[in-house]
């Protein structure tokens, strides 16, 4: 008859050892995906940012800049950290940036939107568009963030749309003008008498819907001419449709409106012929 041998109690001391080991084998696991997951995310922000045509800033509650995210006006990162935001805030708009953090911060306001002039470091101004965020709650960014895009090119086409507006309401003959995408942006009572659009129905529409399709590619060719050469065109006998039906014959000349050098619209001079009708 064999005796058997007792089976030896578990070493609880081993037993721990294990299971930290597994536990600690888990939060490894843990760390590593996590690591991996805030380094997919770092790219993708680093992609977003690099696509993005705002510019990012981080400020204190009090203005103080933190750093520069993402630059359009030419600061470095750390260029501007130390210093008021509103040390590169035009000094007309800085009343309304200071508005604005009070609204964030004792307002509670959360964003707060702006159109105001930031500084660039030659000293010039442009107009941006933004908003101005209260994240400082945030753990990931304890922060107030503006979010800003350059609008100056916009601001000048609104000055030239309003030039552009006086001008066509104070001459004697029909005139109208466009952008260079071809969209009418002003419209005179003498193109409302000739056409019979009201302005109201052609701002904002591609001037082609005032031509018969074969005069739109002469018309299309007459621009293209404007923008190589910066000058007038001679005279073209064009026909244009009437908001009736009908058809308007008249001797068109294509001129350049420019702003600071640049080509911002275009004018349509309209001169009726003898025998045109409605």
């Amino acid at each position: 008859m064999t005796t058997q041998e007792p089976i030896a109690a578990p070493d609880p001391v081993h037993q721990l050892l294990l299971e930290r080991v597994s536990e600690l084998e888990e939060r490894v696991g843990n760390l590593q995906r996590l690591e991996d997951a805030v380094r997919r995310n770092a790219l993708l922000f680093e992609s977003l940012l690099a696509g993005s045509r705002d510019g990012i800033t981080l400020t204190t509650a009090d203005a103080t800049v933190i750093r520069v995210v993402k630059s359009i006006l030419g600061y470095a990162p750390l260029a501007l950290a130390g210093t008021s935001f509103l040390n590169i805030t035009h000094p007309d708009d800085q009343p309304a940036m200071r508005a604005s953090y009070q609204r964030l911060i004792e307002q509670r306001a959360g964003v707060v939107q702006h159109q105001l002039r930031l500084m660039k470091p030659d000293g010039s101004h442009v107009w941006v568009e933004g908003t101005v965020t209260d994240m400082l709650d945030n753990p990931s960014v304890l922060a107030i963030v503006h979010n800003y895009r350059d609008i100056s090119q916009l601001r000048g086409l609104d000055a030239v749309a309003l030039e552009s507006s006086l001008l066509v309401d104070s001459v004697p003959f029909t005139v109208f003008s466009k952008r260079v995408d071809g969209v009418v942006q002003t419209w005179n009572h003498r193109a409302e008498e000739l056409f019979g659009y009201s302005s109201q129905e052609v701002l904002g529409h591609h001037v082609w819907f005032l031509l018969p399709e074969d005069e739109q590619v002469r018309e299309s060719n007459a621009c293209r001419a404007v923008l190589e050469t910066m000058r007038p065109t001679r005279k073209l006998r064009m026909v244009h449709l009437h908001k009736g039906g009908g058809l308007v014959p008249v001797d068109v000349v294509l001129k350049p409106l420019m702003q600071n050098g640049a080509l911002r619209a275009i004018a349509h001079l309209c001169y009726p012929l003898a025998d045109a009708s409605g």
